[in-house]
């Protein structure tokens, strides 16, 4: 299966299959989304990743590593994207296991992380819609943050970068930012002329 078709309806822009990924930030970040209003994701977390990278550079301290020693390993956010249909889900998956949030509940009081009777929850699952163009620049995002190793691809085979710049609709310039707060152009495409006419007027 390809990650791309051909879009019959224009013939040289592509249709991205479906395609998911999981937060995996190294750092245990919260990943917030640049293409989704109010979007973000929890990363995984697990005492079992290393405390540097395979350049030798420091990534999750030594001290938080043993800290978390024989912690369970909390799974990422996934956020799931259907191109076609211009469709994404945000899955927690901690909603949907009940016997892993008593495990981690229990973790957490027996290391005094963790007041309360009650037990973790999940984030409800959330779904939406975007535009052509908010829908190819979350997918650049999300290849982005692959890249980075700040995601990890769970479901399908993500486009190639040549495939997700011949997806439909332009790349946004400022992606997340609310209407306003800037005066340069919303595409991409726009800013070199943007940039001279600048340029120009000194």
């Amino acid at each position: 299966m390809t990650a791309a078709t051909l879009d019959r309806a224009t013939g040289d822009s592509v249709q991205v299959m479906p395609f998911g990924v999981e937060a995996d930030d190294p750092r245990f970040r919260d990943l917030k989304l640049d293409c989704i209003a109010g979007g973000y994701l929890r990363s995984a977390i697990s005492g079992m990743k290393g405390h540097v990278n395979n350049k030798g550079d420091d990534v999750v301290p030594l001290d938080q590593v043993r800290h978390l020693a024989g912690l369970p390993r909390i799974p990422g956010m996934q956020l799931h994207v259907n191109p076609r249909d211009l469709a994404w889900t945000i899955i927690d998956p901690l909603e949907g296991d009940l016997p892993l949030r008593e495990r981690l509940t229990k973790w957490l009081k027996e290391h005094n992380q963790f007041s309360g009777d009650g037990t973790i929850r999940g984030v409800p699952k959330q779904t939406g819609t975007l535009d052509v163009h908010l829908m190819k620049s979350l997918v650049r995002e999300m290849l982005q943050r692959i890249r980075q190793g700040e995601m990890r691809v769970i479901k399908g085979d993500p486009p190639t970068w040549e495939e997700m710049e011949r997806m439909p609709g332009y790349l946004l310039l400022n992606p997340g930012m609310p209407a306003g707060l800037t005066t340069q152009p919303t595409y991409e495409k726009d800013f070199d002329n943007w940039k001279a006419n600048l340029e120009r007027m000194g």
